[in-house]
């Protein structure tokens, strides 16, 4: 009996020692984890719906991406520790609630102005009323995306759209609530003579100037297109014939003043404009070629640098 007993008192100190022992060794774990994670604990409003969240503990990585000590927000509510945060906290608002609602977690992506970094934050619930928030640096992962997109849709010799996202941003824009939308075409004279006798080097110094002229002659809001080769599209949304023609005559004035190795840049240029909806893009886009080519042969001193 008294073997027992002692057995006993060993057996219960060795399992204490061991559940110690995992414990210290899984929030050792949560610590040290590179990726942020904090255990929150809902508020509820008077209807009964999340209004904000209670910090009840979080890791270092957590602490990092705040900027605080872990002391300065154990305890506190998310808005007062992340009060530039709130348009993001209806996010994770809205996340408690479809998780409360019976779903298994929830995910978005978020801008952290503070950090300037890129997260992926889940949510989940760990017990009633208590969640937990993972959050993930994504920013490499972003940034990798923006150079592919900048390739797929970026002229790489100028840095203005090219043809593809065009013809995708086409279907975006052949809609009513962007009408009257004008079409300026633009071909750059005499590249091919420039190439030949001057070399190509010069050539894309000549197509660089020409998207920096475009570039300052059109507004922000203004979608410039290199299509291949010497040609250039110009989409003005909300735009009539009257305010197409006003960029086309800065375009031909800063176009004028413009040398590159003592050679004038030359811009043939032609508009058309959709104002009703029965008129499509494609036609339009047309149109505007057809009188950019007018334009180019009528004009007499383009004629030896077509």
């Amino acid at each position: 009996y008294q073997y027992g007993r002692k057995y006993g008192r060993h057996l219960f100190s060795w399992r204490c020692w061991l559940l110690n022992s995992h414990q210290s060794r899984y929030y050792s774990l949560f610590e040290n984890l590179p990726h942020a994670i904090a255990h929150l604990e809902v508020i509820w409003d008077d209807k009964g719906e999340p209004s904000d969240f209670v910090i009840r503990d979080a890791n270092c990585s957590f602490a990092k991406i705040t900027g605080y000590n872990k002391d300065d927000f154990i305890g506190k509510k998310i808005t007062e520790v992340l009060p530039r945060l709130n348009i993001i906290l209806n996010y994770w608002i809205d996340l408690a609630r479809r998780v409360y609602a019976g779903t298994k977690s929830c995910s978005f992506e978020f801008y952290n102005e503070i950090s300037k970094r890129w997260y992926e934050l889940t949510i989940f619930s760990t017990q009633p009323d208590c969640y937990a928030v993972l959050l993930h640096d994504i920013s490499g992962r972003k940034h990798a995306e923006q150079k592919i997109n900048d390739y797929c849709f970026h002229d790489q010799l100028t840095g203005l759209y090219n043809r593809r996202f065009l013809e995708e941003e086409m279907q975006r824009l052949d809609s009513e609530r962007f009408l009257p939308i004008s079409i300026i075409m633009a071909d750059l004279n005499g590249l091919k003579l420039i190439n030949d006798n001057y070399g190509h080097s010069t050539g894309d110094e000549v197509l660089k100037k020409t998207a920096v002229i475009l570039q300052e002659s059109c507004r922000a809001e203004d979608i410039i297109t290199r299509m291949g080769g010497d040609e250039f599209v110009v989409f003005l949304p909300k735009t009539g014939l009257g305010d197409a023609k006003a960029i086309c005559d800065r375009i031909n004035k800063k176009s004028a003043d413009t040398y590159i190795k003592t050679l004038p840049i030359s811009i043939a240029l032609g508009i058309a404009v959709k104002n009703t909806p029965n008129k499509s893009l494609d036609d339009t886009l047309g149109e505007a070629e057809k009188n950019m080519y007018k334009n180019k042969f009528t004009d007499k001193g383009n004629l030896k640098s077509t």
